[in-house]
């Protein structure tokens, strides 16, 4: 992988930032080799027309708790660590930083894909009770034009880009386990600390404010990708986050 920056904070990583190593081996995850789509004939055609899939806007999903599931777990889960060895005022802050996001990140659009090409939950809920089509796709050719970290990573002339090329999605794996959830927040809060230590002044406004835009946007892809494990029997393996 090239480092490659733009001019923008959040995108601008030092090689010795794990905070930023962290992020991006998250978002950056290698799917499997095949991901599929389970969908009804009538969409299906839709598909095929037009080139294109369409992506919900969560609050239209069947989960009500979509992207808030991960919020809330990831709240509960500092009470936690307020009682640990960390600043009070670095949980205060991460804490800040999360709380009103269900509200900030409402416009989010999401597409739903599986690992299983014939998953009977999958045929019953989403393909008209079988009678409907599991469309499979390249997982590398998904991740390759995802618009997270490729476009950094690698040596893409940005400045060059398409202005009809559309790169906003993310490509994410989709965690129900608790223990799986609860171990990722640990590791975050711990990345974060050392991004804590390597800020200059963290009493300094501009610094704190920095330490609160980062940690909310790079809780982003992981609360998205948690959800209910009472969800677990109808799973999606990966979904598409378009912001």
């Amino acid at each position: 992988m090239t480092w490659k920056t733009i001019e923008n904070p959040l995108f601008v990583f030092e090689q010795n930032d794990i905070f930023a190593d962290f992020h991006l081996a998250f978002a950056s995850k290698q799917p499997p080799s095949q991901l599929f789509h389970y969908t009804t004939s009538f969409s299906f055609l839709d598909i095929i027309n037009s080139q294109c899939m369409f992506a919900s806007e969560r609050s239209y999903l069947n989960d009500p708790k979509e992207f808030n599931w991960g919020v809330g777990v990831f709240l509960d889960q500092l009470e936690t660590f307020e009682k640990s060895s960390y600043p009070k005022k670095f949980i205060q802050g991460i804490r800040k930083a999360l709380e009103g996001k269900e509200i900030e990140d409402m416009r989010l659009f999401i597409l739903s894909l599986s690992a299983n090409p014939d998953l009977l939950s999958q045929w019953r809920a989403y393909s008209d009770n079988g009678r409907g089509f599991s469309v499979g796709f390249n997982g590398n050719s998904l991740r390759d034009r995802a618009g997270f970290g490729e476009q950094i990573l690698r040596n893409i002339d940005l400045e060059n880009y398409l202005d009809d090329f559309v790169c906003s999605y993310h490509l994410l794996p989709v965690i129900y386990s608790s223990d799986d959830q609860n171990n990722l927040i640990q590791d975050f809060v711990r990345v974060a600390f050392t991004y804590w230590l390597s800020l200059e002044d963290i009493d300094e406004p501009h610094s704190y404010h920095l330490f609160l835009m980062m940690c909310a946007y790079r809780a982003k892809e992981i609360l998205i990708s948690f959800k209910s494990p009472a969800y677990s029997k109808n799973k999606r393996a990966y979904c598409r986050d378009g912001s």
